[in-house]
């Protein structure tokens, strides 16, 4: 018979008291591990498929460019003379970067 000796307290372990304990063990870490695996991806989903979802299309990005040229239309069209401005204040900055490099 096997007779495996542990210590003072627990005495001999038959092999059906081992057994039983080995499978306890397995299972034990067995179940661990999947708990500690699956918690955090299921407390993160909602990041994981966003980020999956970014790397294979760029939809939600052209949407959100896409609003903010109709914004920028709009505020064109609001005040006919912004867009004139915008264009003068480029030219300056241009022309000053110019000279700078001149310089």
């Amino acid at each position: 018979m096997f007779v495996l000796t542990c210590g003072y307290f627990a005495g001999e372990f038959g092999l059906g008291y081992f057994t039983f304990w080995a499978v306890i063990a397995i299972v034990w870490g067995t179940i661990g591990s999947a708990v500690i695996i699956a918690l955090p991806l299921m407390e993160s989903w909602e990041t994981i498929q966003s980020v999956c979802l970014g790397m294979f299309t760029n939809d939600r990005l052209m949407e959100k460019v896409e609003e903010m040229n109709i914004r920028l239309h709009a505020i064109i069209l609001a005040i006919p003379e912004a867009e004139r401005i915008y264009l003068l204040e480029e030219e300056k900055a241009k022309k000053k970067e110019e000279s700078e490099h001149l310089a």
